[in-house]
This record gives C-alpha cells, structure tokens and sequence, in this order.
C-alpha cells in the first residue's frame, strides 16, 4: 500500500506499507575489524564495478562500500525504483543516459549474492550531456569512465561482509552486514 503524508518541506511524502510483517529491527549492524579505505583512480574506458572488484580481489577483501567523488562517464545506463504495478516497490528501466555523464553524487556497497559470488550495488546521481540531472541504480558494465576518468574512495572490509538475502517485510532480495 502507498500513500502520502504531509509536513515534509520538499511535499507530500511517500509512505510505503511493504507486503511482509515489519522487522523487529530495521537498522542492522556488525563490527568490521578490520577495514582499510583507498582512492581510486579510473582511467577513460574502465568500468566502474570491474575496477572496485579488481581492487577487492587484489587486497583480498571481503566487501566494502564505496563514494563517487567525481569525473565522468562515456557511457551510463541506470535503472529506477518506485511504485509498481502490484507490489509497492519495483524497478524500472534500464534508461541509456546521454553522455558524456558529470558525478554529482554516490555511493554503493560490494558484497556476495546468494551464490556467494561478488556484487555491487550502487545509487548515483549525474548531469548529463544535456544538463538535466539524472539519478539511479547502476548497472554493472554500463558504467563506463569518460574523458578525465572518474574518482573514487572505497572502503575495504575484512572480517565482515554485506550479503544479498531475502527481507520478509519488503519481499526484495537486500544486503545483509554479517561476519565473515
């Protein structure tokens, strides 16, 4: 169920009533004891994901979490959340956005789905090539470096990790943080 409330100072705001019995505790936490953080250099042509994984591989690190600072994209496709046709919440898109793409903002965790493999999950907002701002999910291999490459700072974990399972009250498949 969807509705709106008022007393928000942007308008009415959202309120999303998810299909599942509320969680007992909504914030979850885990002690990480031993994170390093590293900036991160893309150079025109590298995909974002494929870069941060690189690196996690490189260190041996579990997971982490990650800010993009600046530079730009070539080439950006991201998808959207929002009201669904018979759920509360769903995506949409993918939407290709004109590039090349300016960072405004974001910010993304790396962990392991529910193979165990690597995974990210990124939010960003950009401006694109025809100054409108653009924000979204991020799609693995369609996030590409522009001219001038892309800034980065990520946090590597070790001895914790975020992992994808499924959340009863929201029926999504979400990242959990749990020791590792």
């Amino acid at each position: 169920m969807i509705s709106t409330a008022t007393g928000s100072m942007a308008g009415p705001m959202l309120v999303v009533e998810h299909p599942g019995a509320p969680n007992a505790a909504r914030m979850v936490w885990t002690a990480v004891p031993d994170a390093t953080r590293r900036s991160i250099d893309l150079a025109e042509g590298e995909d974002i994901f494929t870069a941060i994984h690189a690196l996690l591989d490189a260190e041996g690190a579990l997971g982490g979490t990650f800010t993009l600072l600046s530079g730009t994209l070539a080439s950006l496709t991201l998808m959207t959340g929002g009201r669904g046709s018979d759920t509360p919440m769903t995506f949409h898109g993918p939407f290709e956005i004109t590039a090349p793409a300016r960072v405004v903002g974001g910010a993304g965790i790396v962990g392991v789905d529910e193979d165990g493999r690597r995974t990210t999950h990124c939010h960003a907002v950009f401006c694109d090539a025809s100054l409108q701002t653009v924000g979204g999910h991020l799609i693995a291999g369609k996030a590409i470096a522009g001219p001038g490459g892309m800034m980065l700072d990520l946090t590597l974990l070790n001895g914790a990790r975020f992992a994808r399972r499924h959340d009863d009250e929201t029926n999504f498949i979400i990242f959990h943080p749990e020791p590792a």
